[in-house]
């Protein structure tokens, strides 16, 4: 913060949500209270707001619309998953993330920045890149608006519907087949008489 403070003297980073309840239970909010205590030690308490509790989805999706930039540092490569990553690049914004592996999927071909693990220089100088290049943190803005078009959720339900037809059609050219290897193409019924003969010659 301190050296994007010293570009931009405006921006204010809001840390949202509250403790994870498994590390709660095993760790208390150390870590929380670690990082509070570490902005009054590099002078910046007053530009880093901490949100600690539950944020509804409603609060969450009007938190990411009034950000320039969405940060996601997880410290993990496996973190499958962010629901507020996928709410950010829905909502068209520039976002830095750690690469953990639900972000390489969806900030890839510039719809986002990639920095490493454990790296505060590398997203402070993310960061300033993007604030001092408007053009450039739009262009990222526009192509994971896009990109998120056909995650939203009528697109999502017309995917499933897609799927289920073809999954019907596929079953039923499946039974078509099967019923006629079973009784022959084009077969008749046997009428039970010899060849070369008939009823009539009884």
């Amino acid at each position: 913060m301190p050296s994007i403070l010293s570009r931009h003297s405006n921006v204010v980073y809001m840390v949202s949500g509250v403790t994870h309840p498994h590390i709660l239970r095993r760790e208390g909010d150390k870590y929380r209270l670690y990082l509070q205590n570490l902005a009054k030690e590099l002078g910046v308490q007053d530009s880093v707001i901490f949100r600690n509790r539950f944020v509804s989805p409603r609060e969450l999706v009007e938190l990411i619309g009034g950000a320039d930039i969405y940060i996601t540092p997880y410290k993990h490569k496996g973190q499958v998953v962010s629901g507020t990553l996928a709410y950010a690049l829905s909502a068209g914004k520039a976002i830095i993330s750690t690469p953990y592996l639900h972000a390489i999927e969806l900030l890839d071909d510039q719809r986002g920045v990639l920095v490493p693990f454990d790296d505060p220089q590398a997203i402070a100088e993310k960061t300033i890149e993007l604030l001092d290049n408007g053009t450039a943190r739009h262009a990222m803005r526009k192509r994971a608006y896009l990109y998120s078009r056909n995650m939203v959720w009528d697109r999502v339900a017309q995917q499933y519907m897609g799927a289920l037809t073809r999954v019907q059609r596929a079953l039923a050219e499946s039974t078509r087949h099967l019923f006629g290897a079973k009784h022959g193409k084009g077969s008749r019924p046997s009428s039970g008489c010899k060849a070369g003969s008939s009823a009539a010659d009884d």
